[in-house]
């Protein structure tokens, strides 16, 4: 997970560095982020607390409140006590969930002073979901599963010009027959927690 750190650390770095070349007037914002990948409800029952890492395009009219953006999730979350509920049946031993997200979504700017740096947001939207078993024995085959599902979330960015910080929490919820529950009736939901750096835009 240290490696994995690094790694968004030096990529965060590069944005920095290339929000000097980025006009400020463009429409369009660059962003990577990471932290936290939080299961819940039935997902919790199987998955511990895990990590997650995000990459992000936005286009925003100039003036305009309301934006469009698209973006990308990789989330990786171990197995409870060895044990999973999966696919098609009760998985034993070690091993990880591995959630590979894409969404697009519309977002709303509260509109602020222009000389603060704080800047609010709300967003929401729906997107496609890969949910896979990684068992960490050789022998045991790997399992997955795609889906749709909506997100909805929280966020504020920091700064100004051509590169800022930004903080977000989102619900994710994936519609019925997930990998818990293939062919069911119960979603799996999961909050992911992101700091991370935009350059380019307004």
């Amino acid at each position: 997970m240290r490696g994995c750190w690094r790694v968004w650390s030096l990529l965060i770095g590069a944005l920095a560095v290339g929000a000097t070349a980025a006009g400020a007037q463009s429409p369009v914002k660059f962003g990577l982020g990471g932290g936290l990948a939080i299961p819940l409800g039935t997902f919790d029952d199987n998955d511990k607390l895990g990590w997650q890492g995000e990459a992000l395009v936005t286009f925003r009219p100039p003036r305009s409140p309301v934006g469009f953006r698209i973006d990308g999730h990789y989330m990786q979350m171990k197995w409870e006590s060895g044990y999973r509920a999966g696919i098609t049946g009760a998985t034993t031993g070690q091993g990880k969930t591995q959630v590979i997200i894409g969404t697009g979504n519309i977002v709303f700017t509260i509109p602020t002073s222009e000389e603060t740096r704080f800047k609010p947001y709300v967003l929401g939207g729906a997107g496609v979901y890969n949910l896979r078993e990684n068992p960490d024995a050789p022998a045991v085959s790997t399992r997955s599963v795609t889906k749709f599902g909506i997100n909805g979330g929280v966020g504020f960015d920091i700064g100004a010009g051509g590169g800022v910080f930004f903080v977000e929490g989102r619900f994710h919820n994936v519609f019925s027959g997930t990998i818990n529950n293939i062919g069911g009736t119960s979603d799996a939901s999961l909050i992911p927690i992101t700091i991370g750096f935009k350059v380019g835009g307004q």
